[in-house]
């Protein structure tokens, strides 16, 4: 078996590899995708050691969803009782140890009242634990796609359309564009259309240059679960615009019966 790392004595995981060792784990035939996956860190050195269980215990029943990388479950802090959202992701792959590395990166230097906080991070050898800020509004599209909310449409799509632009603007001032920006990816903070709104998964989010654009046929953003290229670059802009047609017909607005899309869709 190739060479793994060195092993850090106080806590027994695998320290994380220098290149030439990575280099020696990705082209390891004997280890599996998780076996290589494993001996790789999300997390700078700076960050690593602690635990989780004693910083955050579980709550009963705080099952909040699941998803392709894991689930997200209810915590609450020991050190003050407060409640957080905990991410639970396995390191299946080494491409998912790049992308998650990317994330971390992205969350821990953004501060946008727009955008979610991650509170708190932590990593074992097979998963990666992303505390973030509970949110209890659920998705931005439950309360648009709900008939009984009785703001007009217009009210609607100027209380959410700006909050999200303003979101989406800071992430292009720091340099972060995200390339997956629907309303499944927006939460409510509180439960309420006028609430603050909170922009989550920078999972497929990237820092640019000015004036550098995005490769045609790009790693594809998706809104409602159709992919997608981007031929201009300004894939934000673009999917906030359906965000925004959305807002007004209180429906999806790819999906919707009613609507036509003409631009260039790969399924």
């Amino acid at each position: 078996m190739g060479n793994q790392g060195s092993r850090d004595p106080a806590t027994g995981e695998v320290e994380s590899p220098s290149e030439a060792e990575e280099a020696a784990i990705l082209a390891d035939p004997s280890l599996t995708d998780a076996q290589k996956a494993e001996r790789m860190h999300v997390l700078e050195p700076k960050d690593r050691g602690r635990r989780l269980e004693d910083h955050f215990r579980p709550l009963d029943g705080g099952i909040l969803g699941k998803g392709h990388y894991g689930e997200v479950c209810l915590v609450e802090r020991i050190s003050d009782g407060q409640r957080f959202a905990l991410k639970t992701i396995v390191k299946r792959k080494p491409i998912y140890v790049e992308i998650l590395k990317n994330e971390v990166q992205i969350l821990s230097n953004t501060d946008h009242p727009g955008i979610v906080q991650m509170v708190d991070k932590f990593e074992r050898m097979s998963q990666l634990f992303l505390v973030f800020e509970l949110c209890h509004g659920g998705e931005l599209f439950e309360p648009i796609a709900d008939s009984s909310v009785t703001l007009s449409e217009r009210q609607s799509a100027r209380i959410q359309s700006r909050k999200v632009l303003e979101a989406v603007r800071y992430l292009h001032d720091i340099g972060v564009i995200h390339r997956d920006l629907k309303a499944e990816n927006i939460l409510l903070k509180e439960r309420g259309i006028d609430s603050e709104i909170k922009v989550i998964d920078f999972g497929l989010a990237t820092y640019m240059k000015p004036g550098e654009m995005l490769p045609t046929a790009t790693a594809a953003p998706t809104v409602s679960g159709a992919s997608f290229s981007i031929i201009d670059g300004d894939s934000d802009g673009f999917i906030s615009s359906l965000d925004l047609a959305t807002f007004l017909n209180g429906q999806d607005a790819v999906t919707s019966a009613s609507r036509k899309w003409t631009g260039s869709w790969r399924a």
